[in-house]
């Protein structure tokens, strides 16, 4: 529901509710989403909203007007050329998958990893998540997120179960051009073991990334703990 309390304005909230009501396949490609009176009546909000709203995803591509008929799921989305090579969901998403993200923690650090503070900067103001990442309800990734408060502000107030890439890209309108990856194997700490139910002797591919913005600055650094019996990586190079 929409929170009226929020920093965000009501129709940035109601674009992110459709937004994740079409990638969790309440609506599905091709389909028709209410008519904007219906929507106005079921959020209680002004028609202008709605219609922001609406022709947000329309400019992103997730939704089309037809003349007469009425707003439609695309059939095909158009993405960032970046999404789909840093985006769980829309990795997820283009391999016929359900993502899905149970949040652990969101709030301040108590610790902040070596390789982040090398990134983003020493005593620099954070924003820590703690998910784990499902593919069709099971978990196959564990997820730590460090983002600069001061380019993300309130973004703990933020639905965390979809996106962060999304979030930032369109709620914050941060433009991210370039990422710096690397990617190793290890055994399983103990509370990987736990929270990805896996055994002591299944190894885990860590990958941590940098996003950069525009400015070519560095403002958000993850680390991907994947289970590696259910996670295989495909790069091509060209």
């Amino acid at each position: 529901m929409l929170d009226l309390n929020s920093p965000l304005p009501l129709y940035v909230q109601l674009r992110e509710i459709l937004r994740r009501d079409i990638e969790n396949g309440r609506y599905r490609i091709g389909e028709q989403i209410p008519a904007e009176q219906v929507i106005v009546k079921q959020y209680g909000v002004a028609r202008a909203t709605v219609r922001q709203a609406i022709t947000d995803l329309v400019n992103e591509g997730l939704l089309s007007r037809r003349q007469g008929r009425g707003t439609f799921v695309c059939r095909q989305r158009r993405l960032d050329t970046i999404e789909p090579l840093i985006s769980f969901t829309a990795e997820m998403t283009a391999r016929g998958i359900n993502p899905g993200a149970r949040v652990l923690y969101a709030g301040k650090p108590e610790h902040v990893p070596a390789a982040a503070i090398d990134n983003l900067g020493e005593n620099t103001p954070l924003f820590y998540a703690k998910r784990i990442r499902t593919a069709d309800d099971v978990p196959i990734a564990l997820e730590h997120s460090y983002i600069i408060n001061s380019l993300a502000p309130e973004i703990h107030q933020a639905d965390l179960s979809g996106s962060l890439y999304q979030i930032l890209a369109y709620q914050y309108n941060i433009k991210i051009t370039r990422v710096t990856q690397t990617v190793k194997s290890a055994l399983p700490e103990e509370d990987q073991i736990k929270l990805l139910d896996i055994d002591g002797q299944t190894p885990v591919l860590i990958m941590e990334r940098t996003l950069f913005t525009d400015k070519d600055r560095a403002f958000y650094w993850l680390r991907f703990i994947f289970h590696g019996g259910l996670y295989q990586m495909n790069t091509v190079y060209c």
